[in-house]
């Protein structure tokens, strides 16, 4: 393996697994085992909540103090001011406030937890506290992120410290197991600076051969002297002639690290990586070359951490303290969507919760999913109540870089964003939330949600718009053919949408009045071709088939092809072929145009194929259950002892059931699993008629 290969490889992994948070394993003190927590008497009187915690792992290194990292629900003080740190007797304990981000979380740093003893931190209440502080010794590798300054310089170190001193507000700050980053676990992937500060532990060792590798630059500083320099803006690539490289002297047991780095340019991806030379590698899944790969965690000092037990609140109160499960996200014409569940902490008999979002919906439930279409991040409040008292919390919602990602092709996932998006409060949801549930959704939902998308944008001459109008009149047509064909008459007739309504009122004399005043309206229809086709369609639906055949033929005639309007067997085989397997794989949209192709050229198919039973599977699959049905009738008119009757049937029951008649639907399904055990559907019509 070359260099320029190795160091390839090594921005490689650092972008898809070499991201470190806490939780990366690395070689340290083994977890201590939980023990149970009985009452703990409230030690400080003004706070009104606390959080309740055990030792989870013990320092690797004397003086790292413990890790103490607390969910905030927007009770704690800017400055951490408020908190303090007991033992189980309320004694109070050194601890050193690091780092809050309202609504998010806020770490701390104690000096000291004792294996199976229960310690306190108690905060709110508005009111600063006395405690005891201390500094640590040897601080575990800490990482903090910041917002590039506008007008960055770092081409040399001079211009990186002014860069880092100038850039703001603070994204985010950790504890992190190794400098072998591919992303900023606290923002955005671009315009940001970083800064990881800690302890190498170098007992027994005189000097160090250390490299950097980054995108963009880079600067690592040993004991506050900068040592290594890879300046500017450039993607993670090197060789061993140009990689930053520098020895160094340790400095006893434990040698201070500094890594500054600024990811300026949106053409790579950002890469920080320390690594060193160490013949000696502790484990064999360490990815290195002639001695060289990233520092090991094992070769850092780490804090112990701190096992949350649990949150309470004064008297027995309830803590509003939100709990947040970010499932996926999906991407959709350049929006994020997210599958967000947010619970309430038990409460007890007599309180309620409350939630309220950023676009201004609320609900009520111990228990809520949304998904939520956001660009950033978004603020949660929870209010708890019981009779007058009132207890409120906040939670940030960040969507991070690295959450699990839905997918717009697999059906389980578009359906479980659409259904919700479907229950949501229609006057909160953005055009682009209900353009997806109108592309992916069924009739139903886009229904449901469209009355109030029309009352918030109200603009006619948009293409959402139209939609929306058809969808509801296609859906109230469902129930109320004749009051549907009254909503589409008064529509207003504006050019970009004439076509579209008139077709929709074509398609409700048709499919659902069964007036013969249709044709009167497709005479107006420009292409002679298409006039002739619904002609037939008017025909066939009432049932006068020699008639229906008479004006498919004359469409078919001016069909151009090789035929010269006579069609071969094979070709409604292939057609056919296409829209089942559209229609397998659940792409009702692919399903449609084909079906329409085929109309278009072979009209008679819709008498000589399976045509109709097809297309009303393809109605359903849009939920058109109306539309559906009578093309089954018409189906089962046609081919009355055809082979594909059963099949026919089984979807008709469908229909059926999807317009409210379930025993109906059932008494169809128990007749072909009773009378039609062996047919492939049968099974499945057994477990429907139950």
């Amino acid at each position: 393996m070359s260099w320029r290969v190795y160091c390839g490889l090594l921005a490689f992994l650092a972008i898809v697994g070499g991201v470190g948070a806490r939780t990366d394993v690395f070689e340290r003190k083994a977890r201590t085992r939980p023990v149970p927590v009985g009452v703990v008497p409230w030690a400080v009187p003004d706070a009104p909540y606390r959080v309740l915690m055990q030792l989870e792992r013990s320092p690797n290194v004397a003086g790292a103090g413990v890790a103490i990292e607390l969910a905030d629900f927007g009770q704690m003080k800017p400055d951490l001011s408020d908190v303090v740190l007991t033992d189980a007797e309320g004694g109070l304990q050194p601890v050193n406030p690091m780092w809050l981000r309202a609504g998010a979380r806020a770490l701390l740093l104690a000096q000291e937890l004792r294996p199976r003893e229960t310690y306190a931190v108690y905060f709110g209440g508005g009111k600063s506290r006395e405690r005891r502080p201390w500094t640590p010794g040897a601080m575990s590798l800490l990482m903090e992120t910041r917002r590039l300054a506008g007008g960055a310089k770092f081409n040399n170190w001079r211009e990186m410290l002014d860069t880092w001193q100038r850039s703001g507000p603070v994204e985010g700050m950790g504890f992190v197991s190794q400098i072998f980053h591919g992303e900023n676990p606290f923002g955005e992937n671009h315009l940001f600076a970083t800064h990881y500060s800690g302890y190498l532990l170098t007992e027994n060792v005189r000097q160090m051969r250390l490299y950097t590798l980054s995108s963009d630059a880079s600067f690592v500083l040993v004991n506050g002297q900068c040592v290594l320099s890879a300046p500017g803006t450039h993607a993670a690539r090197g060789n061993e002639k140009n990689t930053p490289m520098a020895t160094v002297k340790a400095s006893g047991p434990l040698t201070r690290i500094d890594y500054y780095h600024v990811k300026a340019d949106d053409g790579n991806r950002p890469v920080m990586t320390l690594g060193w030379q160490d013949e000696h590698p502790q484990s064999k899944r360490e990815l290195r070359l002639h001695g060289y790969g990233p520092i090991p965690p094992s070769a850092w000092a780490h804090s112990g951490e701190a096992r949350v037990v649990r949150v309470e609140g004064r008297d027995g109160r309830p803590a509003p303290a939100p709990q947040e499960r970010i499932s996926s996200y999906i991407g959709y014409n350049d929006a994020w969507f997210y599958d967000v569940t947010l619970s309430a902490p038990a409460l007890p008999t007599g309180w309620t919760a409350e939630w309220e979002f950023a676009d201004g919906a609320t609900r009520t439930g111990a228990v809520v999913t949304r998904v939520l279409v956001a660009n950033a991040e978004q603020r949660v409040v929870l209010r708890l109540k019981h009779g007058d008292e009132t207890l409120t919390g906040v939670r940030l919602l960040e969507f991070r870089n690295d959450l699990p990602q839905a997918s717009l092709n697999r059906s389980t996932d578009i359906k479980r964003y659409v259904a919700l998006l479907a229950e949501d409060d229609p006057s909160k949801l953005p055009p682009v939330a209900v353009s997806l549930v109108k592309e992916f959704g069924t009739l139903e939902q886009f229904a449901r949600i469209a009355d109030g998308y029309l009352r918030r944008y109200p603009d006619s001459a948009s293409e959402l718009w139209a939609a929306a109008q058809e969808a509801r009149i296609r859906w109230m047509a469902q129930t109320n053919a004749l009051q549907a064909l009254a909503a589409v008459r008064n529509l207003p007739s504006r050019p970009p949408h004439i076509r579209r309504f008139n077709d929709l009122e074509i398609d409700l004399l048709l499919y659902y009045v069964r007036d013969v005043s249709a044709a009167v309206r497709i005479e107006t229809l420009a292409d002679p071709a298409v006039r002739q086709i619904r002609l037939g369609d008017l025909c066939r639906l009432a049932g006068n088939i020699p008639q229906a055949i008479e004006f498919y033929r004359a469409a078919q005639r001016a069909v151009a092809d090789k035929t010269d309007g006579r069609k071969l067997p094979s070709q409604d085989r292939a057609f056919s072929l296409l829209v089942s397997q559209a229609l397998a794989r659940d792409d009702r949209d692919a399903a449609a145009v084909k079906l329409a192709e085929w109309e278009r050229v072979y009209p008679l198919a819709k008498i000589q194929s399976d045509f109709l039973l097809l297309r009303a599977r393809m109605l359903m699959a849009y939920g058109r259950p109306r539309e559906a049905l009578a093309e089954l009738d018409s189906f089962r008119n046609i081919h009355a002892e055809g082979p594909l009757q059963i099949e026919a049937v089984f979807y008709r029951a469908y229909a059926l059931s999807a317009l409210g008649k379930k025993d109906e639907a059932r008494a169809l399904w128990d007749g072909i699993a009773k009378n039609y055990p062996k047919h492939p559907l049968a099974s499945e019509a057994a477990r429907l008629a139950r």
